[in-house]
């Protein structure tokens, strides 16, 4: 580090040997910002030290407008879109103004706690407190009711769901929670070492089936094994350990053997996979640039991935052994307006909130040959409407016709209406209040959130609420089970041909130490499975061989290659969903129409050669980050399993409450939410999560969210230093999540804040799939609050 005579800090050296340097105006404030690679931003304030103007080094600017108390009035983004920023007589928001003319309101009692919130449709969420200004109820706008209750020191002892059951907690004199029961009945205790950490979990306490996990320490306490079902002969263990700085460097389990090499800066550069069976490890190599940005990785192929990026670290081009897979360009806000893919290229449009609104795709050489008109070039569109909270209304596809969709006032879809010509399809959807579907809207709400019957399905659970049975109408039959951790490792398929004797076929499946799918084996051979962080990046049966490559730190898939080393390129909707695949020539090679839940309704594929059948009908990706099981019907979806079927997952959420409140929901509506780890839903929103807090969601004020609306938080974001203040500070998702969940809990001091916060984790993914790192503010106030941010 390097300071001027005033403390000042001027440069920053990191490890690796790279710096940033600062420079500053006479009241100490950064006016200009020079990175590792030499990229210079520059920054405007006003007299009262508020950033007014940041400009980029391809000088596109944002700016920003304050009232006299310092209050943000207005932003206005490179692209003039302008958001405005009103508040009432207190000085508290009461209303932001989007650039496409909607806006969305807040209501607050005498002691200024938020009661009410009213979005770009009218639609009201109301908060009720108890005498001590807790939350009583949230009140949304079916009329649908959560409620809480609080033991004598404040602590959440029940929530009771819109369908009126009700989990419970209770606590130790040290308010660490010892047990919890879902609305299935089922009880989960815990114990903690002297030190709070937790040693033993048990599940389905004083059932027959009680399952008893313990974790073991070192002296560093970090976790060095685990071992579930103790009291179980199908008990499972897996070990970790560190390096000498407390970096995971091995973990093992009976299925697989997973090693980490980090770099100075920790970032992981080799990861090697040792799976049972297979006589050479998989080993992944990857290389940074002076700012962290990955540029490249080597497979286990030998092949490798390079990614190319502009001056303000925008992804502009990504190779595969040196020769282009997929080049963009961008506009100020990191948009994409064209991407080129073999010889194809797609334009984009947006709107002012940056939703998608088209994508053209165009021959490539065509498109820029002034001889040639665009549309004698154009191979396809589609054309997407919202509504004014950002539903998807209709998406308009010049080969698969207009699907339109409708909402209830929960966003929750109730109708979609698909029109190919003379052809029309309805699906219409019936939910209770708490999220479950229904076959018919008279249907007595789910006590227990599982559904097990629906249209002509069957389905059974076992005690921790694990689907083990699925019957269809009298054609098919499927017995699952599970290991002690919940994975799926064994199913038997059971197919009703006509009058033919029935066929049984039964496949398995093993996961790695971190829980991700290994192998795949059934009559015929067995699957093997690579991954790169949670995406799967190859897989090999026999001699086929196929990987996938993501947008960077995503789950949206640009391209795969076979085993004849071909390169397809998939063409994915607004959410990042597959719905065509092209060969080098621009020929479709798949492509898919789907029902709402993420069934293929059709699938077709072009046959070029007897070989390349095979290659291409091989199309597993689906809603992102799940990959098509052809022998069940399933998607795996990395910890879980989902059905679309019944759009949702076969087992509850790993992580809980954490997750929602309906711990087998997948998302309110699959056409404008993803998930791609099978953990926590997301739409154009963020989340932060703890014990405490169950998950709050928000939005960066870019993206429609409101920053921060809570005075405790806004003082946190006050004290982060000058030298440290992004951009976009106190305006991003994280301050609106932080300020919903201090009003919620009536938060007077940052203390108290911090005791809500006690054990949370923020995990912010754009809607497409990959990781936002915090801003370099955000990254100050939640470091200040313990909040641990997830980056990569």
């Amino acid at each position: 580090m390097a300071y001027d005579k005033h403390a000042n800090l001027i440069k920053e050296t990191l490890p690796n040997g790279s710096s940033t340097e600062y420079t500053r105006d006479s009241r100490g404030f950064p006016i200009a910002i020079k990175d590792a690679l030499g990229n210079v931003s520059h920054l405007n304030f006003d007299l009262s030290g508020n950033l007014t103007k940041y400009t980029d080094a391809l000088e596109n600017s944002t700016n920003y407008s304050y009232d006299r108390e310092g209050k943000l009035l207005s932003l206005k983004d490179a692209l003039n879109n302008q958001t405005h920023y009103s508040y009432n007589h207190k000085e508290l928001l009461a209303k932001i103004a989007y650039p496409d003319g909607t806006d969305e309101q807040f209501e607050y009692d005498e002691k200024n706690r938020l009661i009410s919130h009213i979005n770009q449709e009218g639609s009201q969420t109301k908060y009720e407190l108890d005498n001590q200004g807790r939350v009583a109820k949230r009140v949304n706008a079916l009329n649908h009711t959560l409620g809480y209750s609080y033991d004598q020191a404040g602590r959440v002892k029940t929530l009771i769901n819109e369908n009126g059951s009700s989990y419970n907690f209770e606590y130790d004199a040290l308010d660490r929670l010892i047990s919890e029961t879902g609305v299935d009945g089922l009880i989960t205790a815990y114990e903690y070492n002297p030190l709070g950490v937790v040693t033993q979990k048990t599940e389905a306490v004083g059932t027959k089936d009680e399952r008893v996990t313990h974790f073991k320490r070192d002296k560093q306490h970090q976790l060095i094994e685990k071992e579930v079902g103790v009291n179980s002969p199908l008990i499972t263990k897996t070990n970790y350990e560190y390096d000498i700085i407390g970096q995971l460097s091995k973990a093992i389990n009976a299925t697989a053997k997973v090693r980490l090499e980090y770099d100075a800066l920790g970032r992981i550069k080799e990861e090697r996979t040792a799976i049972k069976g297979l006589e050479e490890a998989r080993v992944l190599q990857h290389e940074y640039d002076a700012l962290g940005n990955r540029i490249k990785t080597t497979l286990p192929t030998k092949q490798s991935i390079e990614w190319e990026y502009n001056e303000i670290q925008q992804l502009t081009q990504v190779n595969l052994d040196g020769k282009e897979v997929t080049s963009y360009q961008r506009d100020a806000l990191n948009q994409e307006l064209s991407q080129t893919q073999g010889a194809l290229e797609t334009l984009n449009e947006y709107d002012s909130l940056g939703r998608l609104i088209s994508q053209d795709v165009y021959n490539k050489e065509q498109l820029h040959n002034v001889n040639i008109l665009n549309d004698e070039a154009q191979q396809q569109s589609r054309n997407y409407s919202y509504s004014k909270v950002g539903e998807l209304l209709s998406i308009e596809d010049s080969r698969k016709g207009k699907t339109n969709y409708s909402y209830d006032r929960l966003g929750r879809v109730k109708e979609t209406l698909k029109l190919n010509g003379s052809k029309e399809t309805k699906e219409l959807f019936n939910f209770d209040p708490a999220h479950n579907l229904l076959n018919d809207e008279n249907d007595k709400p789910l006590k227990n959130n599982q559904i097990e019957t629906y249209q002509d399905k069957r389905f059974k659970y076992d005690t921790f609420g694990n689907l083990i049975n699925k019957k269809v109408s009298n054609h098919s039959n499927m017995d699952l089970t599970y290991n002690v951790e919940h994975q799926l490792i064994e199913a038997k398929v059971t197919k009703h041909k006509n009058t033919q004797k029935p066929i049984t076929q039964t496949y398995n499946y093993t996961y790695d130490p971190f829980g991700r799918r290994a192998t795949k084996t059934d009559t015929f051979g067995i699957t093997y499975f690579t991954w790169d962080g949670n995406r799967l990046l190859t897989e090999t049966r026999g001699e086929r061989k196929q990987s996938y490559i993501y947008e960077q730190f995503g789950f949206t898939p640009i391209a795969s290659t076979n085993s004849a080393n071909n390169i397809n390129y998939y063409h994915t909707d607004h959410l990042g969903t597959p719905q065509e695949v092209t060969n080098n020539q621009g020929e479709i090679i798949w492509e898919a129409e789907y029902a709402t839940w993420g069934n293929t309704a059709k699938v077709s594929y072009k046959q070029t050669d007897a070989n390349i059948q095979e290659e291409v009908a091989f199309q597993p990706l689906r809603f992102q980050g799940q990959y098509y099981d052809q022998e069940t019907g399933l998607h795996y979806n990395r910890f879980r399993y989902y059905d679309p079927d019944i759009g949702r997952f076969i087992s509850q959420d790993p992580i809980g409450l954490l997750g929602g409140t309906n711990l087998y929901q997948y998302a309110p509506n699959p056409v404008g939410w993803v998930d791609p780890l099978g953990l926590a839903k997301r739409g154009d929103v963020e989340t932060i999560s703890g014990p405490n807090i169950g998950t709050v969601s928000g939005r960066s004020t870019g993206a429609g969210g409101s920053g921060v609306t809570n005075p405790i938080v806004q003082e946190l974001y006050d004290d982060v230093p000058i030298d440290k203040q992004s951009i976009s500070h106190a305006k991003c998702v994280e301050g609106e999540c932080l300020s919903k969940i201090a009003n919620d809990n009536n938060v007077k001091t940052k203390e108290e804040l911090k005791k809500v916060l006690e054990g949370s984790e923020l995990e912010v993914h754009h809607k497409k799939g990959h990781y936002l790192k915090p801003c370099s503010s955000c990254d100050c106030v939640l470091n200040e609050l313990g909040v641990k941010a997830k980056k990569d």
